[in-house]
């Protein structure tokens, strides 16, 4: 009786994960193999590559790198997100159309004769473990109140037709979609949708409307980039710069923290752009004499990303190929993503101490591209048949 009774219960399971697949394969437009390949991986405990990352300053962040079918699924499920979640404007990361090249020109304005100009004072603050402080039930509860993805699923379900309760399948595809982008009650670092879910929960708690309240009447600019939060202001009017932002972050800690979040009290930092060019998100904001704004790379950074760029291709050169292992500075999917990230925050404008190795390498990685290729080697072997090389 028991047997029979353990069958029976296996079997509605079972029926019950296949259509928890079904409604996930049409939800993301991915295939059934891939969605009950991840759903297995993330129930099995062997989703995530955990691997820790040393801070400049030498504190440590862990990053989650999800398996690459996870990943794949995970990416659909931000395309979920993207539809039925909207943030404010002055959200710039985890989006597309945004980065942290436009989270710094946020803080810039156009006169009438073009040149853009910039506010004098800057104002960062960082949010304390702002992924691993995010527990499963806040996601949840943000997840099950969105109407429009519930509409969604449900009319999945319909049109599938499946034969269970409506609610009861839609219940279980949302708790599948939790367990697919979180990990061990917590938000990981390093997955696709994390940075996304961050700007979601920051702009569900209610936190932008009380630091407009905030801006409003001292004519700040504040943008968000995932955890990082600048808020930028002209000295006028303020006799001891020190001591308004002292008091103004006092006030927005105290903010921030009302709405469930932690600001890390050692990334509080100001920077007067008459003496220190602002690095915001990694994109350096400096000014002219004419008070001109513009995005840069710092020196030591343009400095350091040589390096690398001459090393990645003197390599190529001499072994034909680059590393694969991304955790290798010579990578090519590092290499890329400096370069990618140097023309981004230059906005195609590289500085001339890095145009020429860039340059190079982009020719020596097609050179090699060329002599690899399946067609170039037929090519050499007719040549070669033919005695004509």
């Amino acid at each position: 009786m028991q047997l029979d009774l353990f069958k029976n219960h296996r079997s509605v399971l079972e029926e019950q994960n296949r259509i928890v697949i079904s409604v996930l394969t049409k939800l993301c437009q991915v295939s059934e193999r891939f969605v009950a390949d991840a759903m297995k991986m993330v129930e099995e405990k062997r989703a995530y590559k955990v691997f820790v990352k040393k801070n400049r300053n030498g504190k440590k962040r862990i990053i989650f790198a999800p398996n690459e079918i996870l990943k794949m699924v995970q990416k659909q499920l931000l395309l979920v997100l993207y539809r039925h979640f909207s943030v404010a404007d002055c959200f710039f990361g985890g989006q597309p159309g945004k980065s942290n090249v436009k989270n710094a020109l946020a803080h810039t304005w156009q006169t009438t004769s073009g040149s853009l100009r910039t506010k004098t004072i800057f104002l960062f603050l960082d949010l304390k473990k702002a992924f691993p402080s995010v527990r499963t039930e806040v996601v949840r509860k943000v997840l099950y109140k969105n109407e429009g993805l519930k509409e969604e699923i449900c009319g999945i379900v319909r049109e599938l037709k499946i034969g269970w309760p409506t609610e009861e399948v839609y219940r279980s595809v949302m708790e599948e979609i939790i367990s697919l982008i979180m990990y061990k009650d917590r938000m990981p670092q390093g997955v696709p949708t994390s940075s996304y879910l961050m700007n979601v929960l920051i702009f569900e708690s209610g936190l932008i409307s009380r630091i407009k309240d905030l801006c409003s009447h001292r004519g700040m600019r504040f943008s968000i980039y995932t955890d990082d939060f600048i808020f930028s202001f002209n000295r006028r009017k303020i006799k001891n710069v020190e001591m308004f932002c002292q008091s103004f972050a006092e006030q927005l800690t105290r903010v921030i923290e009302q709405a469930g979040f932690f600001v890390n009290p050692e990334k509080i930092k100001t920077f007067h752009i008459k003496s220190t060019a602002p690095k915001i998100t990694g994109v350096v904001l400096a000014k002219t004499k004419e008070g001109v704004a513009f995005t840069t790379v710092r020196q030591r950074d343009q400095n350091k990303y040589r390096r690398k760029i001459f090393w990645a291709t003197r390599f190529l050169r001499e072994n034909g190929r680059l590393p694969i292992k991304d955790v290798d500075d010579l990578s090519l999917q590092k290499i890329r993503g400096i370069i990618s990230w140097v023309e981004s925050a230059t906005r195609g404008e590289i500085p001339s101490r890095l145009k020429g190795p860039i340059r190079e390498f982009k020719e020596e990685l097609k050179s090699i591209r060329r002599r690899n290729s399946k067609a170039w080697q037929n090519l050499k072997l007719v040549e070669k048949i033919t005695g004509n090389s």
